[in-house]
């Protein structure tokens, strides 16, 4: 039977399994933002530190001012959003987190500061306790959001228990659009049209995702205008200082 991508990350990442389906998966990227002071908290009370600190990277977003940033913490009219600011920023400086606070040019939206800082791979796993953050996905990582005991359990071993779930299969037709270029393509065209700018990370999830034997293609210019580039390989920013 022929492997989906999410069932290849799964079994790169596989750990240990149990008879009644629980599966311990390492866990590869994970963020944390304010909410994660319980799980902080928990782990400091049991006499532990975080595990493996550089694959953690906390940013504070949930709680931050979006005016008056010039002001910094204080920004933040309501008292206890600014104590979990703070708690944010000493939790990371006693476990050597990573953290991208208010002042930091970095700090953004903990679903998107991972794609735009390059931290977001394919195939990776990574975790942080906010509802989006399946939109890893979308660049081809098996990304999930977890409670405050999940966390906990991240931070302490960098494993988290899960059962896996079934795959779902989904089907696109693609018809061109009415005005097409010199090749016969539309706009619309992604699956096909090699010079549209989402070539490159496109063209590495699929290679990753495709379970069919598949032949070795020359690379393909990204056209930008009038002027063409070779793509540039865009795991380069996840590399650094990782």
């Amino acid at each position: 039977m022929a492997l989906t991508m999410f069932d290849k990350i799964w079994m790169s990442h596989l750990i240990l399994e149990r008879p009644g389906g629980d599966a311990l998966l390492h866990i590869d990227r994970n963020f944390v933002h304010e909410g994660s002071f319980h799980a902080f908290g928990a782990l400091a009370k049991d006499g532990r530190k975080v595990r493996k600190p550089r694959q953690t990277f906390a940013v504070a977003d949930h709680y931050v001012p979006t005016v008056g940033r010039e002001r910094g913490v204080e920004a933040a009219e309501d008292e206890d959003a600014r104590n979990m600011i703070r708690l944010l920023e000493e939790n990371c400086r006693v476990n050597d987190v990573a953290h991208f606070g208010i002042d930091d040019e970095r700090q953004g939206i903990v679903h998107v500061i991972g794609p735009e800082l390059g931290l977001t791979q394919p195939g990776l796993t990574i975790t942080c306790g906010d509802s989006h953050t399946s939109t890893h996905g979308a660049l081809g990582a098996f990304a999930f959001g977890t409670g405050a005991s999940q966390l906990k359990q991240i931070l302490a071993t960098q494993c988290l228990w899960q059962k896996k779930t079934e795959n779902a299969a989904h089907h696109s037709q693609w018809r061109a659009a009415s005005g097409r270029n010199r090749q016969g393509r539309g706009a619309g065209d992604h699956r096909q049209n090699r010079h549209c700018r989402s070539h490159w990370p496109c063209h590495r999830i699929r290679r990753l995702g495709d379970s069919r034997p598949h032949r070795r293609r020359p690379a393909h210019r990204v056209q930008h205008g009038h002027r063409s580039r070779w793509p540039r390989r865009h795991d380069r920013a996840g590399r650094q200082g990782l």
